[in-house]
């Protein structure tokens, strides 16, 4: 079972309403995080166009390619990866807020501050128990 940051189990992100094609999917990306996870995974990007295939319009890929390029410190790639997330998120201000969470670190990656700070401002109404939230506030925006 793989685990991100939260310590919740990709599988979990899966509900029993979810169709085929995002069961598939949501695999390919837990195989793939699990391979990241464990020793890097080079064809990371490549496991996760197939999977885009199968379900393009499933927000978790492109969380999970935001977060694996802030890794590579690849900011544009994931401040964009990050806003097709929380468009996909929709309704769901708690995984919206989680991916403004990656847009912030690569805005501020960029040099973005203020574009940064206007998020960080959003997210925060989304979600203001997000611990990260509150560290990147204290780190970023205070005083």
């Amino acid at each position: 079972m793989v685990f991100y940051q939260d310590e919740m189990p990709i599988p979990s992100l899966v509900s029993e309403t979810d169709g085929p094609e995002r069961r598939a999917a949501m695999r390919l990306l837990e195989k793939s995080w699990e391979e990241e996870r464990v020793m890097g995974n080079p064809r990371f990007f490549e496991q996760m166009e197939k999977a885009l295939a199968i379900d393009a319009q499933n927000p978790f890929l492109y969380y999970f390619m935001a977060k694996k390029s802030l890794s590579m410190q690849k900011w544009e790639k994931a401040r964009l990866f990050s806003q097709k997330a929380q468009a996909l998120f929709g309704q769901d201000v708690r995984w919206q807020a989680k991916a403004m969470v990656l847009g912030i670190e690569a805005s501020l990656g960029l040099g973005k501050q203020s574009e940064a700070k206007a998020m960080w401002d959003r997210a925060k109404m989304l979600d203001p128990l997000n611990p990260r939230l509150t560290e990147l506030g204290v780190e970023n925006f205070s005083g």
